[in-house]
This record gives C-alpha cells, structure tokens and sequence, in this order.
C-alpha cells in the first residue's frame, strides 16, 4: 500500500458475520464510501464476548464465506482486506485489544465501524475508555434518532471522536438467517449470493 499521508487511515469493521449478510455488506459500502481511508480490515471475531453463537460454530466457514463475498467489491484490490487476526488469537475477541494491536503494528489513525445494535452497547464494552481513546467510532443512523442519545453520551463520558455515516437500515438477523436456512428456506433476499451458494453446498445450520 502506497498512502499520501504520514500515517495511515485504517478502517476496522469487525463482527461475528454469522453469516455475513446484505445488512452488514450495507453499512461496510457505506463505510468505503463516505470515509477518507487508506485501507478497510473487514475482521470475523474468533470468540466474541458479548454472544453466543446457537450453533457448532466453525469460525474458518464464516472466513470462507467472507472472503468469497469481498471479492466480488472493486475495492478488493485496492483497500478492502480480510483479517484473520481474531479468528487466529487465542482467548475471547476484545475489541480494545484489537485496535491496540492494529494501532501498533500499522502506526496508523484508526477508525472502527460499528453497526447500529452494537453501537448502542459500546459504552459497556470491557474497557470502553479505551476503545474511543484507540479510534474513532463510524456509526450509521438517522439524525435525531435513538442512536444520537448514545452518541452524545459517549462523547461527554469518554471524549469519544464520533463519525455519523448514512446507510441503509435492514433489519436483518443473522439468527433468522441460521434457522430459515436450516429449515431449507429461501435465504437469497437477505445475503450474498456467494453466501447462500455457500451455505446450501456446505449443509450448514442443518442443527440451529
């Protein structure tokens, strides 16, 4: 990567992308677009803390299915890349510890994408101070909706550096999307079509 400025601008869009759906690929296009950033790492959590998958998870599919959804994105090849740092880390995936690490080793100015439901919790996150200290926060929501509260509230108790981004709000589940597929229903309206392709050859969520 060839950037123009001191420091690099690093976009983290983490998540558990149970499946990765057209919600998630919504707001991560949003995020390419109206964010100045020099290179994006769409990241699948390896143990997330704050849930729990309701099924034999197998953290290497959710990459599989990421990657062959990317590479679809022009931005493939230029700034868009999949990291396999949680999914490769032993222990439960501490978005803290992530940003320190990415922070670290790329010497660069973090911005973390955050979707709406997440954001909302962010606040409670283990070492939240720390979170808004390491990057600023996208986040994607209406002007005057709920999520302003929280963003106010964030930027009086932590001093958070707050990017609102305008995206499509599809209320999608990734446990709707489990339970429908694993019933054999139709799931092509709500993910990639390289995901449902996946999904279907590879039998998964038969046991949700």
């Amino acid at each position: 990567m060839n950037f123009l400025w001191d420091r690099p601008r690093i976009g983290i869009y983490g998540g558990t992308f149970a499946p990765f759906h057209n919600g998630h690929m919504a707001l991560l296009k949003s995020f390419l677009r109206q964010c100045p950033l020099d290179a994006v790492y769409v990241m699948p959590a390896g143990i997330p803390p704050h849930k729990q998958i309701d099924f034999s998870d197998d953290p290497r599919q959710r990459l599989a299915m990421l990657k062959l959804t990317l590479r679809r994105l022009p931005e493939w090849d230029e700034r868009l890349f999949v990291s396999t740092y949680e999914i490769n880390k032993a222990g439960l995936s501490y978005t803290y510890r992530t940003l320190e690490y990415f922070g670290e080793t790329l010497s660069g100015d973090i911005t973390f994408l955050c979707g709406g439901d997440m954001f909302s919790t962010l606040g409670e996150w283990k070492r939240a101070d720390e979170i808004f200290r390491l990057a600023k926060v996208a986040y994607a929501g209406r002007p005057g909706s709920e999520i302003d509260g929280f963003a106010e509230r964030y930027k009086t108790e932590f001093g958070a550096r707050l990017i609102r981004i305008s995206a499509p709000l599809l209320d999608i589940s990734s446990t709707e999307i489990r339970k429908t597929a694993g019933e054999g229903g139709d799931i092509s309206g709500l993910v990639p079509p390289e995901t449902a392709l996946y999904i279907k050859e590879n039998g998964l969520y038969k046991n949700v």
